[in-house]
This record gives C-alpha cells, structure tokens and sequence, in this order.
C-alpha cells in the first residue's frame, strides 16, 4: 500500500447487513496509510522496517569456536566491497586489524598468540557490521 492512500471500507459480522455497525448501509468507514516511528514520532518514509532485506554480507563464519588461539574466518558477499576485519578484546582494545579490498569473499587464518578469554570479531563494508564472539580456552 503507497503512503497517505486512503482506504474506504465496510464490514459486515457473519455476512449480514444487520449486524453491521450501519444496519441500513450508511458512510464508508475511512483509514489512511501511515508509516511512523514510534520512537520519535517521525515520518520515516514510508519504510516499516529498519533493515534491509539484501544484506551486503551473505555469510561470516569463524572456525573452530571455542578454540585454543588460532581461529579462521570465512566471509562471502553478495557484492565485492572493501572489508575492516578487526578483533576486540573484552575491555575494547583492538588485538588485531586487517583492511581488505573490494572482496566478494575472503578467508583467512587469525593467530595471535591469544590469552584465554572472550574476544569479539567484526567485519565492517563500510554499510553495515557484523560481529561474532571468539572464545578462548
């Protein structure tokens, strides 16, 4: 439905006039296509979700997971763009960093030496992020 279309619509309980909220036929009811942000009353277009069906970044696989230091990473496109690969540790420093260009898949081994714990792993193309955990035992 396009936005700001107005709908004009009656109805009827179990198929009959009589037991409609005009019995003897009366106006149209009305309603007009709005979308809007709940979160601060914004018209935002016409759009009723914030997140868009084609995702740049089909797939991001980190293997094994948990393990003792070295891990893999996989990530596959759907179009070829410039990739930031950066792992985090718990408090925020970055541990490792690599900038990658116009990929539409790109693999590679990360072995850092790493101490035991929980690290976090990103991939940025510049439109969206996405992150997975890495377990260190």
């Amino acid at each position: 439905m396009p936005v700001n279309k107005v709908i004009e619509y009656k109805y009827r309980i179990n198929g009959s006039w009589e037991t409609s909220e005009y019995p003897n036929g009366g106006p149209n009811r009305k309603y007009t296509v709005r979308y809007w942000n709940i979160l601060n009353d914004i018209y935002n277009g016409g759009k009723t979700t914030g997140v868009d069906p084609t995702s740049l970044v089909a797939s991001f696989s980190v293997y094994p997971n948990p393990t003792s230091g070295a891990f893999s990473l996989e990530v596959t496109n759907t179009t070829a763009c410039n990739l930031i690969i950066t792992l985090t540790n718990i408090q925020g420093q970055v541990i490792y960093q690599n900038n990658v260009a116009n990929a539409l898949s790109h693999q590679e081994t990360i072995d850092n030496k790493l101490s035991k714990g929980l690290y976090f792993l990103s991939v940025n193309n510049g439109k969206e992020i996405k992150v997975q955990k890495v377990i260190v035992q």
